[in-house]
């Protein structure tokens, strides 16, 4: 293939999948050039601004060294699903599943079948490690936080085997929540345990976070009340040959009890209902222990409108505003480490994620 020159941004070989899902996720990187690597770095070509992108690495919070360069690049020929078709559809990939999460606007149900057929066509022929093309067929509902799916091309299945910065997680799409686009969040997490440290996460489901904070932690203790959510778990867990998690099957709110005081990190990823368990968070945490806690806040101001930067700052703050009144109100201290906007959850609405100190008073 013939060689192009781009702008690129190195960063050490260790943390370069890290980087590549930090700004992929973000549209930042090139996709008619293939990213490249030496022996102690790899070279990312970017598609934007190196000023957006500085700001997306500093604001990453773990370190990361980096430089900019300009390199030579082989050139990757692709042809787009949005070619094929004429328009964009959104679309996310689990293993070798993708799974459809937009259309354009239709006016019936056959007509937006018939777009999701066209789409599913379209993503099978740019995709060849995908097998399976499904749509939501129901929203996320229940205390076991589960959707159904309707497979619309490819092999009658929702269970698939997802690579995730170098761990694998087999899931099942509708047995248990999963969601891909948290791959980064994962690893920047999992970057800030330190050895020796015992970390609880609180809402498991199938050990994304878990099994990959494990690589660090000397104990982890991996909780969730959804029976299916636990089966994938323990399935991960010898899959990725990880021996240091401590599996929990039933309802944070009575298992707190027996963990009081065990926790130097605790992750609470229930974006809509972590609030709800602050309470059995404080009592599983020692005093000193850091919280990663994850939120849905709204980006518009008080008559509704949005401006995009300030719509981010806003749901920041109010991210922060909850959990320090929430960790206040329990009579415990709270001390903000870190927050940042994590993805978009809706056109108006974003999941944040806050780290903080949290102890006695």
């Amino acid at each position: 293939m013939p060689a192009v020159k781009a702008f690129c941004v190195r960063v050490p070989k260790r943390r370069g999948e890290e980087v590549r899902w930090l700004l992929s996720e973000r549209g930042l990187l090139r996709r008619d050039a293939r990213a490249k690597a030496d022996s102690h770095f790899v070279y990312l070509p970017l598609e934007g601004l190196k000023e957006e992108v500085e700001r997306v690495l500093k604001d990453a919070g773990f370190g990361l060294e980096f430089e900019f360069l300009t390199e030579d690049f082989e050139t990757v020929k692709r042809e787009t699903v949005e070619g094929l078709l004429g328009f964009k559809p959104s679309y996310e990939i689990v293993g070798d599943i993708a799974v459809i999460t937009a259309l354009p606007l239709c006016d019936d149900e056959a007509e937006e079948r018939r777009l999701a057929e066209r789409a599913a066509e379209a993503i099978l022929k740019v995709h060849k490690n995908v097998k399976v093309v499904v749509r939501r067929a129901s929203a996320v509902g229940g205390v076991y936080r589960t959707r159904r799916f309707e497979v619309i091309a490819g092999e009658q299945r929702t269970e698939t085997v997802h690579k995730e910065n170098g761990f694998k997680f087999l899931v099942d799409l509708e047995k248990a929540y999963f969601n891909p686009r948290l791959g980064y969040e994962r690893a920047r997490v999992a970057a800030l345990v330190r050895e020796g440290e015992t970390v609880v996460d609180m809402f498991a489901g199938v050990g994304t976070f878990a099994i990959q904070v494990a690589r660090r932690a000397a104990r982890v203790i991996a909780i969730d009340i959804n029976p299916d959510a636990i089966y994938y778990l323990r399935r991960n867990l010898e899959l990725n040959k990880v021996t240091n998690v401590e599996v929990l099957e039933g309802d944070v709110r009575e298992l707190s009890k027996r963990l009081k005081g065990v926790a130097d990190r605790i992750i609470m990823n229930l974006p809509h209902d972590a609030f709800n368990f602050l309470g059995n968070a404080l009592e599983i945490a020692r005093d000193g222990c850091v919280l990663h806690y994850y939120t849905v806040k709204s980006a518009a101001d008080d008559r509704g409108r949005v401006r995009s930067s300030e719509g981010v700052r806003r749901a920041i703050r109010a991210a922060i505003e909850e959990l320090r009144g929430g960790v206040e109100a329990h009579g415990s201290r709270c001390e903000i480490l870190n927050a940042r906007r994590v993805k978009q959850y809706a056109p108006h609405a974003y999941i944040v994620a806050v780290d903080a100190r949290i102890g006695k008073a």
